[in-house]
């Protein structure tokens, strides 16, 4: 299956979701330059976002902007992980949230 723009353009809304209602504006660009490199390495929707999501948390924990984005609600020394369209707790091994519909108190 070949991503879409139509893909593109919904993982970076359900992203940027997540991105602005934690972190706040400023991180488009790099939502943005991810949804558009991982398009040539993705075989099918689930592995795209898989890959977006890996990229754009890894560039925030890297870059210090946020080591624990986005921050587990039940951990908070530990990040959720993106595990089939959810942000899940790894440690307690539950979905917190979809992909997309984090908010700041959810995430904190």
């Amino acid at each position: 299956m070949t991503i879409t723009d139509a893909d593109e353009a919904r993982v970076v809304e359900l992203i940027l979701r997540d991105v602005i209602a934690t972190l706040g504006d400023g991180h488009e660009k790099t939502v943005r330059h991810y949804a558009q490199w991982a398009r040539e390495y993705a075989s099918d929707w689930n592995e795209y976002v898989d890959r977006v999501v890996e990229q754009v948390q890894e560039e925030i924990h890297d870059l210090f902007i946020d080591t624990v984005w986005p921050q587990c609600p039940l951990h908070p020394h530990h990040p959720l992980w993106l595990h089939i369209d959810h942000w899940a707790c790894a440690t307690d091994k539950v979905d917190i949230a979809a992909l997309g519909t984090l908010s700041r108190n959810a995430a904190q």
